[in-house]
């Protein structure tokens, strides 16, 4: 149970580093792409320090510190160029007689005679220096890791060889010789310990104190290229394939940042792929690393690069004409399936053409029902209208109706008193109290009162809300202001009768007891006052009643 528990874990963690490594590829092929912003930046500060230099008053102390800037830039860079300088700061250390600006500048181009290819020369000059005459430690430190570079590129480039071990010790005992000088701490230090770490087995020491010093580097930093390169290499010792394969891919997302030029990481990184079959990554990242060898002009780079890409380009080409035979194979099962699919499509489209006429007919008749369904609903929308108009026109006749009876009543009361008044006139003598009854308007102006009550308070119970929708058709500085609720003034009144349908002027002048005239001022100076002059009167029939 344990062991099965562990197998599991381990099976988990290749999956989980599988998937980082993919990750990280899908970066890397993004940052290559992206490389040419990284090189534009370094060579704006290149730019920057050529401006410096051109200053016709620079001094010699000044130019020899912007010539070391400039070797710094181009080191990782164009290896012929950092040459360019440092002999640059030796002519100018030999005209001033300073031989600490000239031993500093003679170990620097040791360093990139070395990367450049030029080992002998590289350790010609190097021993033609005695590094006890160097100013100080970190100078001797600095002495005898250009040495020992120098064996590791000679051991690079004999792999094959029984010359491999003999430059390998030589590279080994340079590098203690170093540590004894380096400072403590030191990115130097760093880089020369953690390889002799794995060289003695110390391997999981080496990889701790690499992993604890990435903190210090900028992740697009050439020291933080270096690391990772180193890492790879100690993992590569302990048969840890994918950890060794995700720190070199690291180190190359890093070449690529810092603008490094001398990108091994990239070249191992394609390599590595090309044993696992992916070929076209392999064959991306291999070109992309001769490129930059070929710009950073390193024979060994160079040299290295050249072997594998005729292996993985032919393989790339193999795999390629593979793909292209399965295309072609591809095209002919397509084409076979096309022409069914055709065939199909042609039946398809004659039973389309029968279901099409069906569908046609079926959408005449269709549309026959919808005219019929629409003459249905018009008609009922008019007979909904015309049962409205009728329980509007019925709701009116049963109100006026009862007002006209509750009148006549009150009519034949009143005009049996007036009859009683006049028999009672008549048999006195009084002639006078009889004329003086018979020529008093009192009596019919009470009649006409009453009756002008009745028509508003019916008026009002069939449209309740009727004053306040007419003032909806006018401006606020005209609306319509009654002194009693239930009393109307003549606007009012002739507005209600052209609701009720009344609207010939001649007929509401003889309601109202008034004359034409007086109507027709009425009715054309609420017009142009209203919100609507145009159709004010078709408005007021329009406002609704809340019961019929």
């Amino acid at each position: 149970m344990y062991r099965l528990l562990i197998l599991s874990f381990i099976a988990v963690s290749c999956v989980c580093r599988a998937e980082c490594i993919d990750s990280l590829l899908v970066v890397l092929d993004q940052t290559i792409d992206e490389s040419e912003k990284y090189e534009i930046e370094r060579c704006k500060r290149i730019d920057q320090i050529n401006i410096w230099l051109s200053n016709p008053e620079i001094t010699e102390e000044s130019e020899y510190k912007l010539n070391s800037k400039m070797y710094d830039e181009y080191e990782s860079y164009v290896c012929d160029s950092a040459w360019k300088y440092v002999n640059r700061n030796i002519q100018l250390a030999t005209k001033k007689g300073r031989t600490d600006w000239l031993r500093e500048s003679n170990v620097k181009k040791a360093h990139v005679l070395a990367t450049g290819g030029l080992f002998t020369e590289s350790v010609s000059l190097l021993k033609s220096m005695s590094p006890f005459e160097l100013e100080s430690d970190e100078m001797r430190a600095l002495y005898y890791k250009c040495l020992s570079d120098a064996y590791l590129y000679q051991t690079e480039n004999n792999e094959d060889n029984e010359y491999f071990f003999v430059y390998n010790d030589l590279c080994r005992q340079y590098s203690d010789s170093a540590l004894l000088y380096v400072k403590k701490g030191s990115y130097l230090e760093l880089i020369t310990l953690a390889p002799e770490l794995v060289k003695d087995g110390k391997i999981a020491q080496s990889i701790e104190l690499l992993q604890n010093s990435l903190v210090d580097y900028p992740t697009d930093s050439h020291e933080r290229s270096v690391v990772y390169s180193l890492m790879s290499f100690a993992y590569y010792c302990s048969s840890d394939f994918d950890r060794q394969m995700e720190c070199l891919i690291r180190s190359a997302l890093s070449d690529i940042r810092s603008v490094v030029m001398e990108n091994r990481a990239l070249r191992e990184v394609s390599e590595i792929l090309y044993k696992k079959g992916d070929l076209v990554r392999a064959n991306k990242y291999l070109k992309k690393s001769l490129s930059d060898a070929t710009k950073f002009n390193s024979r060994l780079r160079n040299m290295q690069s050249s072997k594998m890409l005729p292996v993985i380009d032919a393989a790339y080409q193999k795999q390629k004409e593979e793909q292209q035979t399965k295309m072609k194979r591809y095209m002919w099962i397509i084409s076979l399936l096309s022409v069914l699919i055709l065939l199909a499509m042609a039946y398809i489209y004659r039973q389309m053409n029968k279901l099409s006429s069906a569908n046609s007919k079926l959408k005449d008749l269709n549309n026959e029902f919808k005219d019929l369904n629409g003459e249905l609903v018009r008609m009922n929308d008019a007979m909904t209208s015309t049962n409205g108009q009728l329980r509007e026109l019925n709701h009116i006749k049963e109100e006026y109706v009862g007002r006209f009876m509750e009148l006549c009543t009150i009519y034949i009361a009143e005009f049996d008193s007036f009859r009683k008044k006049l028999h009672k006139a008549s048999g006195s003598t009084k002639v006078s109290d009889m004329q003086r009854l018979l020529s008093s308007d009192e009596s019919v102006e009470a009649i006409l009162k009453e009756f002008y009550k009745t028509f508003d308070k019916s008026f009002l119970n069939l449209f309740p809300d009727f004053v306040e929708s007419v003032n909806c058709l006018f401006p606020e500085e005209y609306k319509i202001e009654l002194k009693s609720n239930d009393r109307f003034n003549t606007e009012v009144r002739i507005l209600s009768l052209i609701r009720l349908g009344i609207t010939d002027s001649e007929k509401i002048a003889s309601f109202l007891r008034c004359s034409i005239t007086t109507i027709y001022t009425y009715r054309s100076k609420m017009k142009n006052r209203s919100l609507c002059p145009d159709d004010f009167e078709a408005q007021v029939m329009a406002i609704g009643y809340d019961s019929v």
